[in-house]
């Protein structure tokens, strides 16, 4: 049995931060203090945030993480003076996508796994993200009361719908 490494499958909006995971498989009795990881796939599509460690096996083991990118590739090396082992988080990949993507899914492939076991290459199991179809946003608002006599006093309650738009503003004319 071999150490396992998986990127998730994702779905997000274009012109979002998304969170990718990545998951570990260590056969029992196996650990590691340190591991290489190149990345690529993603580059025409989006932009590279970070490299997130939290609730992974590497920040509950205290480990030290830095990564680069290099022309179109993420390269991440870590370690720390202890092992991890078992299943669990590895890390999350945080990409920020394009606005106007012509795809449906954006690949992310792990190239190389590195670790300092001794064992074999590692299973590379790669994901990505599944681009949705954005919503547009939508106006709506209700009356209350809707008929009466002149003058009538009324109040307005916003029913809009912002659909999936990073940001919206409303600004209301009654002429």
């Amino acid at each position: 049995e071999n150490i396992v490494v998986s990127v998730d499958n994702v779905e997000a909006y274009e012109g979002y931060v998304v969170s990718i995971p990545v998951h570990i498989h260590f056969p029992d009795g196996l650990s590691a203090n340190s591991a290489d990881v190149e990345i690529y796939g993603f580059s025409q599509y989006a932009d590279f945030v970070e490299i997130n460690l939290d609730e992974s096996l590497p920040y509950n083991s205290n480990w030290t993480v830095t990564s680069n990118e290099v022309e179109n590739s993420i390269l991440i090396a870590m370690a720390g003076a202890n092992s991890i082992s078992g299943d669990g988080l590895f890390f999350s990949l945080e990409l920020e996508l394009y606005n106007d993507i012509d795809v449906d899914f954006v690949s992310i492939v792990i190239s190389s796994a590195v670790f300092d076991t001794g064992e074999e290459v590692p299973e590379l199991e790669n994901g990505g993200i599944y681009i949705l179809e954005p919503v547009p946003p939508s106006s709506s608002f209700s009356v209350e009361p809707s008929t009466g006599l002149f003058p009538l006093a009324v109040s307005f309650t916003n029913t809009s719908d912002p659909g999936t738009g990073n940001s919206i503003q409303y600004e209301w004319d009654f002429g």
